[in-house]
């Protein structure tokens, strides 16, 4: 080989070896680039430097479960948007069936969340009983362009747990551009760097973010919010605009129909059952509603699934106290109205000839009376608990004599310490037989007036008070009513007599 054939070899092979090196060097850099670039946002993300904390209640639900399936199991698991915690009261749920309940859902959401939530879920606790509340099943689609929902959606994504699970998920509830979005609150929430630059400096300050205890003691996923009905305004409103919703234009999209049928298929697989609810909105509400329960049909007819579909319930829908007060799209109920909701989800599960259920609260489970002796609705289906660490005072047959009229038999009298709140005070309970007013306007018509020895704490002096119970209608069944009030912390000795006073 000549002497300028090997430097030509030598020369191209030099060539190739510095052009080898850049393309490395090139692509090293990139990496080292991505690195320092995620690196900075999983930091951001882990100090919550773009934290936007508007939705505590979803991230609780996910916190509250995973801390109570390490003492009991969730018999009852509910599923479903802002109805479903609107709507049901777990606690009275949980009273009347004798079984754990717990509300997860979220807000705004349709079946394909749903379905992921529960995926995850079944990886904590194993229910007997899914119930998916069905207004979310509508035309909506997860990959759709609306940016109200698409919120709702990564609220719900990001209160999740489970890496392995949400990875799967997130090809089914976003479309790839959205992605990072779904991953990071620091890519989400990045305008937050030009638009609320003071908000990033408190997040900044504040450290990493630390989720608020919910108020109460045992949260079960409840998110009540509507205390008052609708008003003769708003009912005047319907009169003249007419109807808000009309069953024509409320179908169930393909996707929607297609994640009912995966629910129905994990159930088979893990052997629970599943039943579908359709919690009601004001009769004046809708126009076509026929329409709305064959479309419902249609999907859930051939799952040959249960349903019970409270709309048709024509003593809910026209009860305007029950509803929220609005005319929008979105109508919830009130408090009221998802105690009797709940009461007929209780008598619905319990009249089920075809659900072979195991009960713990009618079995006597001990851990199951110990969570749920304090809690609202209890009392209406079980007796209190005299060993109770939160019993401050328990009396039994408290009969209170009336002028001319009939003596009042109050099968129990209770005082817990704290209840199912978080708070410095004790409340009182009276379970009264519900024949005592029958002729008298009813138990609402009627308050209770206790009068009690009260013992300083300090002095230990012995003091005469007074304290005003009133009928509780959204923990009372139709066997109790139960009267209730708070004393701040009093230290009850004896009860020296009651009395039934107008109302």
């Amino acid at each position: 080989m000549s002497w300028t054939k090997s430097l030509f070899i030598s020369n191209f092979k030099e060539s190739g070896m510095i052009q080898y090196r850049k393309i490395t060097n090139f692509f090293l850099q990139v990496a080292f680039g991505l690195s320092c670039i995620i690196a900075t946002i999983m930091w951001l993300d882990a100090r919550g430097v773009y934290d936007e904390k508007d939705a505590d209640h979803v991230e609780q639900r996910w916190e509250s479960l995973y801390n109570l399936t390490d003492s009991v199991e969730i018999d009852i698991l509910v599923l479903g948007n802002s109805h479903a915690f609107t709507s049901v009261k777990p606690k009275l749920l949980s009273a009347g069936t004798g079984m754990t309940s717990f509300v997860l859902a979220n807000n705004g959401t349709i079946l394909c969340d749903s379905y992921w939530t529960l995926r995850e879920a079944l990886d904590v606790c194993t229910p007997q009983l899914v119930l998916v509340e069905t207004t979310g099943m509508d035309m909506q689609e997860s990959k759709e362009d609306d940016s109200g929902f698409f919120v709702n959606q990564l609220r719900a994504f990001h209160a999740r747990r489970n890496w392995r699970l949400k990875l799967q998920s997130t090809p089914d509830l976003f479309n790839l551009d959205d992605w990072g979005t779904a991953w990071s609150p620091t890519v989400q929430n990045h305008h937050l760097f030009w638009t609320e630059p003071e908000r990033m400096l408190t997040n900044i300050f504040r450290g990493a973010p630390t989720l608020q205890p919910n108020i109460e003691k045992l949260f079960l996923g409840r998110y009540a919010r509507f205390g008052s009905g609708l008003t003769d305004s708003t009912l005047a409103v319907y009169e003249s605009q007419g109807p808000t919703l009309d069953g024509y234009d409320e179908g169930v999209s393909q996707e929607n129909a297609e994640y009912a049928q995966r629910i129905m298929e994990l159930a088979s697989e893990k052997g629970f059952e599943v039943a579908f609810v359709s919690t009601p909105m004001f009769e004046k509400h809708w126009k076509n509603v026929d329409q709305r329960n064959l479309a419902l049909a249609s999907v859930i007819d051939p799952l040959e699934a249960e349903w019970l579909n409270l709309q048709a319930d024509e003593s809910l829908t026209s009860r305007p106290a029950l509803f929220e007060n609005t005319t929008s799209k979105n109508q919830h109920m009130t408090i009221h109205g998802s105690s009797e909701v709940t009461h007929r989800l209780i008598r619905w599960i319990n009249e089920n000839a075809d659900w072979k259920f195991n009960r713990p609260g009618w079995n006597g489970d001990e851990m199951w009376h110990k969570l749920f002796a304090e809690q609202d609705g209890y009392l209406s289906f079980f007796p209190s608990q005299e060993n109770h660490p939160g019993t401050v005072m328990r009396v039994k047959r408290l009969n209170i004599r009336r002028k001319n009229l009939p003596t009042v038999n109050v099968a129990e009298l209770i005082f817990f310490a704290g209840s199912n709140v978080i708070r410095p005070t004790i409340d009182c309970f009276a379970k009264v037989y519900p024949t005592v007013f029958s002729n008298q306007g009813g138990p609402e018509s009627q308050s209770m007036l206790l009068e009690y020895d009260h013992v300083d704490e300090l002095s230990g002096e012995v003091n005469i008070k007074r304290l005003r119970l009133l009928f509780d209608r959204n923990t009372s069944s139709d066997s109790i009513w139960l009267y209730r009030s708070t004393v701040s912390n009093d230290l009850v000795k004896r009860i020296r007599g009651a009395q039934f006073l107008p109302g």
